[in-house]
């Protein structure tokens, strides 16, 4: 068994990080001989050089490269396991943020266990937001958010995620009344072959317009996009101003001046899925993720 401290493994992770014995003494309120002398003995008691030293500067060696990876983790884990220790001790209080794309009228379900979830921990505080797609990449990466729930097309656009299968999504082709072929009892995808289509902007979801895209040439042809729109609501105005066809959930409010068409998606791509943050071991987040494993199960 070494006999390390977890004080010398925080003195070696700040020297690591910075790679100078000044700023690191500074930023752990010690001298600089007493940070260097910590070192040495961490050094001695592993049996391995941690930093190549000379006069012009302090490099990691291999060894140390490997350490200060595997120990940064290790120390993100001892300081959340103490934060959920602490909620635990004051009755599982906290908060947990939620956001939802705004785009396919999942907001009911969402609820729904969400309100099941505040039943089982009434002193977790839970809020929820609608966002669009690349607010939530944002603020799920900054840790802004704990949990999101978006569609399935949109997982490729994130890193060390984890996720579940929350719910279904039917998918629509929307068409302005004010278009002959609203007129249709039936309407399939060939039948868009010359019609112009208005999508979600790539900034706001590169893989939803490939997802378009790609539905439309395993169909014999490239849409014609004619807009882009920054949301799913100027998208729906775009359609209702009758410039042009999409799709869209198929549980979207519906008016006089737009008609759905049941379209039959083979991939299932547009389900929606529940999605956080593989490094977040947030007790509130563990709790939720018990909630939707168990739903994902019945």
């Amino acid at each position: 068994m070494y006999r390390i401290s977890f004080q010398q493994i925080h003195y070696f992770l700040v020297m690591a990080e910075v790679l100078n014995f000044t700023e690191a003494s500074k930023l752990l309120y010690i001298s600089q001989p007493a940070l260097s002398k910590q070192i040495q003995i961490l050094e001695k008691e592993l049996g391995v050089s941690l930093f190549i030293r000379n006069n012009q500067s302090v490099a990691l060696t291999p060894s140390g490269k490997f350490l200060f990876e595997e120990w940064s983790c290790l120390e993100d884990k001892l300081n959340s396991s103490i934060s959920n220790a602490k909620s635990l001790s004051h009755s599982c209080s906290g908060s947990l943020n939620i956001g939802s794309t705004e785009t396919f009228e999942c907001e009911e379900s969402i609820l729904e266990i969400v309100d099941s979830f505040r039943i089982n921990y009434p002193n977790i505080n839970v809020n929820l937001e609608l966002y669009g797609f690349r607010s939530l990449r944002e603020k799920l990466n900054s840790k802004e958010l704990d949990i999101i729930f978006v569609p399935y097309f949109e997982l490729a656009s994130y890193k060390d995620i984890e996720f579940v299968h929350f719910q279904e999504v039917n998918i629509a082709i929307a068409v302005p009344t004010s278009n002959p072929l609203s007129k249709l009892d039936n309407v399939t995808i060939k039948d868009l072959t010359d019609q112009p289509f208005v999508v979600i902007s790539s900034d706001e979801s590169a893989n939803g317009v490939e997802t378009i895209k790609n539905t439309c040439r395993l169909n014999g042809f490239s849409p014609n996009i004619v807009k882009y729109t920054k949301n799913m609501n100027s998208l729906i105005l775009a359609v209702k101003n009758g410039e042009g066809v999409t799709f869209c959930n198929n549980k979207i409010p519906v008016d006089k001046k737009i008609r759905l068409y049941e379209y039959q998606n083979p991939l299932n791509d547009s389900d929606i899925y529940a999605v956080w943050k593989k490094n977040n071991s947030k007790l509130e987040l563990n709790f939720l993720k018990n909630e939707l494993l168990k739903l994902n199960e019945n």
